[in-house]
């Protein structure tokens, strides 16, 4: 009877150690939130931030493919109040937020119920064409942005070379 309790208790040590060590390498890029407000508006974006490391984003994603604009956990927009995307309205609370490599020059934003794993076209909430700007130094960790300009909400997302944005306002 001793022999099986030290061995159930041996067993139970080594998966808890086994688990936590998974755990610590599934989480391999640091998180990042970005948050805005402007009158009665408050947007929040939470995403992961993973490094180039000598990659090229162009490489790494095929045209028509969504990007989750991330990495590790889906990157989230969660608002209080609804916001309009390029004429259609998101409901307020939280959503996945995913960027679609349409062909060169041109990407878009897109506003999920699900993440890209589980995507199909039914889940898209919103999908508005962004603006693609060149940075004069690459960006080595993504970085997601949330500004105001005049009335309106502006997202940035900048990896690499590219500097991506897209505008938002309150729905009315």
């Amino acid at each position: 009877m001793k022999t099986r309790g030290r061995s159930f208790r041996s067993i139970a040590a080594i998966s808890a150690l086994a688990t936590a060590s998974a755990g610590a390498w599934a989480a391999s890029a640091p998180r990042g939130s970005t948050c805005a407000s402007f009158g009665k508006v408050s947007v929040t974006i939470q995403y992961g931030r993973p490094s180039l490391d000598g990659r090229h984003l162009r490489q790494m994603i095929e045209p028509g493919q969504l990007w989750r604009a991330g990495a590790d956990a889906a990157t989230t927009l969660e608002s209080n109040v609804a916001l309009n995307f390029g004429g259609t309205r998101v409901p307020a609370g939280k959503h996945i937020l995913m960027v679609r490599f349409i062909q060169p020059g041109i990407w878009s934003l897109v506003v999920s119920k699900v993440s890209t794993f589980n995507y199909t076209p039914d889940a898209r909430i919103a999908e508005v064409l962004m603006r693609l700007e060149k940075n004069q130094a690459p960006i080595g960790e993504l970085t997601i942005s949330l500004s105001r300009t005049g009335g309106n909400g502006k997202i940035e997302i900048a990896w690499g070379s590219f500097r991506l944005w897209g505008e938002f306002t309150p729905a009315r």
